[in-house]
């Protein structure tokens, strides 16, 4: 699926269900931006966490 958007011209993915991200990994598509949602919740979660919000 990935193959086929980024041959229609996108630069990136959401990564948008939490499983996704087990088996796309941004080391399998250097040249594509991969956005997991998962990921990004948490780290924001943990800085949210230690510093307050901002």
């Amino acid at each position: 699926m990935i193959d086929e958007i980024a041959g229609r011209g996108a630069k990136g993915v959401v990564l948008g269900r939490t499983v996704i991200g087990h088996f796309v990994d941004q080391t399998d598509r250097p040249e594509f931006s991969l956005f997991d949602t998962t990921a990004l919740h948490v780290e924001r979660a943990v800085e949210y966490s230690l510093n307050g919000v901002h």
